[in-house]
């Protein structure tokens, strides 16, 4: 940790930066060492009322104001934005004693991460901290407690590539329990390479129902065509064209599916509203099941022309009824 000064006859904190030895700031972590001893032998004078601690508080305080307020200062779209991850739980008194009197935004409520994600979704893309508390996320509900202080995966920035040739070489040829996945690009291919099959089926099975449900129409007007035989021949004497009967089945064909669509969507929107909350709520994760994807109108509008697909037999059944023939009496 370093101390701000300019040498004999400064006023603290300014200018330049001496290291500063041999007192420990009280609420600083591990690590950060404040020495008031320094101080005097920097030639700094100790304001009067202050004692030495209180002086290095202010200087320290001082310097961690200005290193955030240098930082959230940059110019950039979006807004800058400071993630400070804190699994110690240590320096949320110090940042919010530096963010005393409006110096910048800090955040530093303990919400689940998930609802911090909405606020940060929700709230105006302006510069701020966010103090995160890292344990939390490994004793959410849901997580096992034993597991609490174990990490399941470490993101790795490598300076050049042979870095990562080594430790691919190193832990994964040691057969231990560390994997490496390098280069990260044939690994993601070759991941849903292996699990590509089951979208696959999943699209097969889709379609195969579809297709029935096409086939569950053709079969009901079809079958429906002959009790109302007598019905057509009767318009057909009251002028209607043949075009008009074959389209007026055709007609019936596509509402069924368009209603049959209506109703999967429904379906649709029901599971996938209450699937979303159970995942949410027991794993975290947050699925997005509403956000706008082209099969939202082309898998309606398939559906209901394989529906009038299927109305074409029906159709042309309608479309040859023999009037003189069908609405003649029986007796």
């Amino acid at each position: 940790m370093w101390r701000r000064s300019s040498g004999p006859g400064c006023s603290p904190p300014t200018c330049c930066r001496r290291p500063i030895s041999n007192a420990l700031y009280p609420s600083a972590p591990d690590g950060e060492r404040m020495i008031a001893g320094g101080a005097a032998r920097a030639g700094c004078p100790r304001p009067v009322g202050l004692s030495m601690t209180e002086v290095v508080e202010r200087s320290f305080r001082a310097w961690l104001r200005a290193e955030v307020c240098s930082a959230l200062g940059r110019k950039g779209s979006p807004a800058p934005l400071i993630l400070w991850c804190d699994p110690d739980r240590v320096w949320r008194d110090l940042l919010t004693a530096a963010a005393d009197g409006g110096a910048f935004e800090l955040w530093t409520d303990e919400a689940h991460e998930l609802a911090l994600r909405e606020r940060l979704v929700a709230a105006p893309d302006t510069p701020r901290v966010v103090w995160i508390p890292l344990e939390g996320v490994q004793t959410m509900s849901g997580h096992n407690p034993l597991a609490a202080t174990e990490l399941s995966g470490v993101l790795i920035q490598l300076r050049a590539p042979a870095a990562g040739l080594m430790l691919s070489n190193m832990l994964n040829a040691s057969g231990g329990k560390l994997t490496f996945a390098y280069p990260i690009g044939s690994i993601v291919a070759e991941l849903f390479n292996k699990i590509g099959w089951v979208d696959r089926v999943l699209t097969l099975v889709a379609w195969l129902v579809a297709v029935v449900a096409a086939g569950m129409v053709l079969v009901g007007i079809y079958n429906s065509m002959s009790a109302r035989a007598r019905d057509i021949a009767i318009l057909r004497a009251l002028g209607a064209r043949r075009t008009t009967v074959f389209g007026a089945v055709m007609g019936e064909a596509a509402v069924i599916g368009l209603l049959g669509a209506a109703a999967g969507l429904a379906v649709f929107a029901a599971l996938a509203a209450g699937v979303a909350a159970v995942i949410q709520a027991q794993t975290g994760v947050v699925l997005e099941p509403f956000k706008w994807n082209p099969v939202f109108w082309w898998g309606p509008a398939v559906f209901v022309g394989l529906a009038a697909l299927g109305g074409v037999v029906p159709a042309i059944k309608a479309y040859r009824v023999p009037v003189a023939e069908t609405i003649a009496p029986v007796s």
